[in-house]
């Protein structure tokens, strides 16, 4: 009996076991249970262009959750989210409970509003420059980093602009433009920050109207094109600059939108075109320990200068960093410094997803037919009305076409066919497509040398002088290309430095418009690699409302006739970008 006792006392006890272990209840503060599976975390990318915040699905998520600054948290099966301006977003993928819990929120992403920022020579973000309000506020500040992203700077508002002379390897004056149309005053040197002012040691200064260094080259009409001459060929970092006119003041103001308050012609070269240039009297070596170098400036308005000194790459095609429409540049000590006070941010660079052609004043063009030269069928078809075709493939021939006619008795220019092969070359009164009856002239091409003056190294950075009174560049012919020939054989002497045409070979007709009489040109080429323009000509026409900007960036080939200019954009060609650390200049 006593056994049976036992026996019926163990099964009690089990069953108590089991029963306990079923009604066991998950206090709901402990969290998720372990066996539950955790969601992959979303990686979200922002387009700051458009503000809309992605992620790509998770797999297992039943959907997702947001939080904008902090915020409410929102659910949402989408997989994006459009953000305004300073807003915040971290997001996280949510499960079923069941099988799967939530993920860790995401890291967060900022959609920035139009922001005050400083760039280098190479394109990044730099330091030594700072704008204070004039209670001494930062509007931007660079050197410690406290505001890199600073505020809009305003019209009619009086800044403080200032600069690190401590930085840099050399003793130079501040040499600056960008103010076109603005008043500036109190030009000084100090031993502290406009913010820690109190007890500084000042020592004040004018400022001086840059003139070219035209001596250094034989044609004086030179300096109007290309105002200062970069001397860093034999590693002077310094400009060729000769400072010797006093600017314009009226009771201690310089008012560089007042009438006649320039006296030199301003710099009509792609790179800071229609800009002129102020300096300060003294440099950096002549003040002592004061390491810092300001003045109070008010813009009417803000100027747009287009490109850099110089291009920073030194692989085949222009590297402009996002140097492009900033509104102000300064040079001190071997230090560059790009200014966007406007908010303004240059578009990336990107290559042609259709071929087409653009005018000298940056507008879809006419008068360029490309033809598939083993089937005569067109590519593009651009001749009468501007047009878009499709992208052009290495290694396969092609017939270019351009219609030249036009007051200009010159040559045809190229710019951007180094890398191929051309053959038939020729002039002619008809089309390609219209077959027979033709009276066609035969031509070759040549390279182009620069036509330079006694500087050698001036040569180095603009490679095309241009004729303005008879709308044309100027240069010398160099070696005449056989028929089929690889152009890369036979470039110029030196391919150009000046952000224009960066890094660029030129080649050009040996006969000329005035000589053949003839409205359309063609040859048949074959690219063996596409070159990357980054930019090209200028717009010169002040009617043109792209005035002053680049009339073509990121195009693959360039062309000068009588009539005008064509940039083409033929293939997804972008720069070789070399990401080998350099020690700016």
């Amino acid at each position: 009996m006593k056994k049976v006792m036992a026996i019926l006392l163990g099964l009690v006890m089990l069953f108590g076991l089991v029963g306990c272990g079923n009604t066991e209840k998950t206090n709901p503060d402990d969290g998720e249970k372990p066996s539950l599976t955790k969601l992959a975390t979303p990686l979200v990318t922002l387009n700051e262009d458009t503000g809309v915040a992605s992620w790509s699905a998770v797999p297992n998520a039943s959907g997702y959750a947001y939080k904008i600054n902090d915020g409410v948290e929102t659910a949402t099966s989408e997989t994006s989210v459009t953000l305004s301006e300073n807003q915040t977003l971290v997001v996280k993928a949510v499960g079923n409970g069941t099988e799967y819990s939530d993920s860790n929120w995401s890291s967060e992403v900022l959609l920035e509003g139009p922001y005050s920022y400083v760039l280098s020579n190479n394109g990044t973000e730099t330091s030594g420059f700072n704008v204070y309000t004039l209670d001494g506020e930062y509007a931007l500040e660079t050197q410690w980093g406290e505001k890199a992203h600073g505020d809009v700077l305003q019209p009619n508002t009086k800044y403080v602009l200032e600069f690190d002379a401590a930085l840099g390897a050399y003793k130079s004056p501040l040499l600056f433009c960008g103010v076109e149309n603005a008043k500036i005053s109190d030009v000084l040197w100090s031993d502290c920050t406009y913010d820690d002012r109190d007890g500084e040691s000042t020592l004040a200064d004018k400022l001086l109207e840059v003139p070219y260094l035209n001596h250094r080259i034989q044609d004086v009409e030179y300096g109007s094109l290309h105002r200062l001459n970069w001397g860093n060929y034999w590693g002077l970092a310094t400009y060729g600059w000769n400072p010797s006119v006093a600017a314009k003041q009226t009771d201690g103001v310089y008012d560089t939108a007042a009438e006649g308050f320039w006296t030199e012609k301003p710099n009509e070269c792609g790179c800071f075109f229609g800009e002129h240039w102020l300096a300060t009297e003294k440099t950096s070596a002549q003040v002592g320990e004061r390491t810092y170098v300001r003045m109070t400036v008010e813009f009417a308005s803000f100027d747009e200068i287009m490109g850099p000194d110089k291009a920073w790459s030194d692989t085949i095609g222009d590297m402009l960093g996002g140097k492009t429409g900033f509104n102000m540049y300064a040079f001190l000590n071997a230090a560059h410094y790009y200014a966007f006070l406007t908010g303004y941010k240059p578009a990336p660079i990107a290559g042609a997803t259709q071929s087409y052609a653009v005018n000298e004043v940056g507008e879809e063009s006419t008068g360029v037919n490309i033809y598939d030269a083993e089937t005569g069928e067109l590519v593009l078809d651009s001749m009468t009305a501007a047009g878009e075709g499709e992208v052009l493939a290495l290694d396969k021939d092609y017939v270019f076409e351009f219609k030249v006619n036009g007051d200009t008795d010159t040559p045809l220019l190229f710019t951007g066919i180094g890398n191929s092969v051309v053959k038939n070359v020729m002039w002619s009164d008809k089309l390609y497509s219209e077959g027979t009856d033709e009276e066609a002239i035969a031509d070759s091409l040549y390279s182009v040398n620069f036509m330079d003056g006694n500087s050698a190294q001036q040569a180095l950075y603009h490679r095309l002088m241009w004729d303005a009174a008879n709308n044309k560049y100027t240069y010398k012919a160099g070696a005449q290309i056989p028929d089929g020939a690889r152009l890369s054989d036979y470039s110029g002497d030196y391919g150009n430095e000046c952000p224009s045409f960066n890094k660029m070979n030129h080649f050009a007709t040996g006969k000329t418009t005035g000589e053949t009489g003839k409205t359309y040109f063609r040859m048949t080429v074959s690219f063996y690699k596409f070159l990357h323009i980054g930019s090209g000509a200028i717009v010169t026409d002040k009617e043109s409302d792209n005035y002053g900007k680049f009339a073509a960036l990121d195009a693959n080939m360039f062309v000068h006739h009588a009539g005008g200019n064509y940039s083409l954009y033929l293939a997804n060609a972008l720069p070789e970008i070399d990401d080998t650390e350099v020690e700016e200049e």
